[in-house]
C-alpha cells in the first residue's frame, strides 16, 4: 500500500451552452491487486457534511468506483457499454446509466491516468456528457499527504 495524492478533474455538459467543472485533489492509498489492476482508496466528505469511503478500482479497459458511506453506489464504466446503478444520497435513490464512450488507462504501481467520457442518465433521461480525468502519484513527502 503507497500513500498517494488522487487529483480528480471532471466536466459536465447539459447543453450546448451549459458547462460545470470541478477538481478534487485528496490523499488516499494505492493498492496493487494483480497485474494491472489497482485500488486506490480515500475519504471524502462533501460540503453538505456527508462522509463517504471511495474505493475506484482501475482495470486495463474498466473503472469501478464504488461508494459507501452516506452516499451508497457503484458505478462502473466500461467502453462501449451501458452501465445501471442505483445512486443513494440518503435523501433518495437514483437509477444512473452510464455509457462510457472513450477510456484510455496508463496506470502502473507508481500511479498514473484515466480518462473517459461518458453519457450519464437519471431515471432513463440522458442528463449530461462527462469527461474525468484521474491522476494518481505518490506522496513525495509529508507535505503532500493532507487529509
Amino acid at each position: 500500500m503507497k500513500e498517494v495524492i488522487i487529483t480528480i478533474t471532471g466536466e459536465q455538459f447539459v447543453s450546448l451552452f451549459d458547462k460545470d467543472s470541478v477538481e478534487f485533489i485528496t490523499s488516499g492509498s494505492l493498492v496493487a491487486l494483480e497485474d494491472d489492476i489497482y485500488n486506490i482508496l480515500y475519504e471524502e466528505r462533501t460540503m453538505y457534511g456527508q462522509n463517504t469511503s471511495t474505493v475506484m478500482t482501475i482495470e486495463p479497459s474498466r473503472l469501478t468506483i464504488s461508494r459507501n458511506g452516506d452516499i451508497v453506489s457503484q458505478m462502473v464504466f466500461d467502453p462501449y457499454k451501458k452501465n445501471l446503478c442505483h445512486y443513494d444520497t440518503g435523501y433518495g435513490i437514483f437509477e444512473l446509466g452510464i455509457s462510457t464512450k472513450n477510456f484510455s488507462n496508463s496506470f502502473s504501481i507508481i500511479g498514473g491516468d484515466v480518462s473517459l467520457n461518458y453519457t450519464l442518465e437519471i431515471n432513463n433521461m440522458i442528463a449530461s456528457e462527462n469527461k474525468i480525468h484521474i491522476n494518481v502519484r505518490e506522496a513525495s513527502n509529508a507535505r503532500d499527504v493532507k487529509s
